[in-house]
């Protein structure tokens, strides 16, 4: 045998190397099929507890709402019930909410009625200079009490699941326009959410918070646009430091019903026409983000997959 075919033959697989080398080959098939799998049940397992549950949630068909036991307070009962919180008559205005509870009113009634309206008109006093910046405060002052007194009996009305699906509230420093805030995070705790933040917690920075705790949405309240150049900071800044990649931007105020385009401008996910429907919009968004953050990773991994298959066992070589 020369040294050339001796060389030659080196090199070539002997035949009794092939069984090994195709149990080799059959191993590292069996891991990408086994891997395939678990992401594939990882999938299944989100879509059924994370993504649908929330869709259905979002998308559920309301029950028809139930005729008013008690009619709506009229705009001078609103303009009474205000007078009442400048003057700091506390105890008549807890007279009229029982009074309007013992007619039938139910307290999210109240609360869309009555103390959001009620809110509105101190927020026209205060733009018009009809009230000074002592009673103004100082009837939000009161009407935050009220909220606060009304909160127990609000879960009681209409108990929602508990998903532990988290939400942080956050405002700009020193903003008086605040109650909206607080209606917001009532709302959702009665639907079941955990609320962090809101109002008196300016100081706290969103962009710490989300980085530090996991939150499915972070939700703004402004009232001016002298506000807009912190919220489109604080936004950026969430975004890029959260948890939560996938996380929900939510902002409100009187500003979006005039300029809804501004909430998309300002980097949000969206804007809730009011508290009441500021829960169910949530789900939603969540959901959609939750749907394509799935998406974007069965695209990646289909791209890795077909990039790199699984290696296909080689027929023995013959000797």
């Amino acid at each position: 045998m020369t040294a050339g075919s001796s060389a030659l033959q080196t090199q070539r697989p002997q035949a009794s190397d092939a069984p090994a080398q195709a149990a080799a080959l059959t191993r590292l098939q069996d891991t990408c099929a086994a891997g395939e799998r678990a992401r594939i049940s990882h999938l299944v397992r989100t879509l059924e507890h994370a993504v649908i549950p929330r869709l259905a949630q979002a998308l559920r068909v309301p029950e028809p709402a139930p005729v008013p036991l008690c009619p709506a307070p009229t705009a001078a009962e609103v303009r009474g019930f205000v007078d009442m919180l400048m003057e700091v008559r506390h105890d008549a205005a807890q007279g009229l909410l029982a009074q309007l509870r013992r007619r039938g009113m139910t307290v999210e009634a109240l609360y869309l009625d009555l103390l959001a309206p009620a809110a509105r008109l101190l927020g026209e006093f205060w733009d018009t200079d009809l009230a000074d910046f002592a009673a103004v405060t100082v009837a939000l002052g009161q009407l935050q009490r009220l909220l606060r007194e009304l909160s127990p009996d609000f879960s009681l009305d209409a108990p929602g699941p508990a998903h532990a699906r988290r939400v942080l509230l956050a405002q700009p420093p020193h903003e008086q326009h605040s109650f909206g805030l607080s209606m917001v995070a009532e709302f959702f705790r009665r639907d079941g959410w955990v609320v962090q933040g809101g109002v008196g917690t300016a100081s706290a920075d969103p962009a710490l918070r989300a980085q530090s705790d996991w939150f499915d949405v972070v939700g703004f309240s402004v009232g001016s646009e002298t506000r807009l150049p912190w919220l489109r900071e604080k936004i950026a800044a969430v975004r890029l430091t959260s948890l939560n990649p996938a996380v929900v931007v939510m902002v409100g105020g009187p500003l979006f019903h005039l300029h809804p385009s501004w909430v998309h401008q300002l980097g949000a996910d969206g804007s809730a026409s009011d508290a009441k429907d500021a829960p169910a919009l949530a789900d939603l968004l969540v959901a959609a983000s939750v749907a394509a953050g799935l998406a974007a990773n069965m695209g990646a991994n289909a791209a890795a997959h077909a990039a790199a298959p699984c290696p296909v066992a080689a027929q023995p070589q013959q000797a």
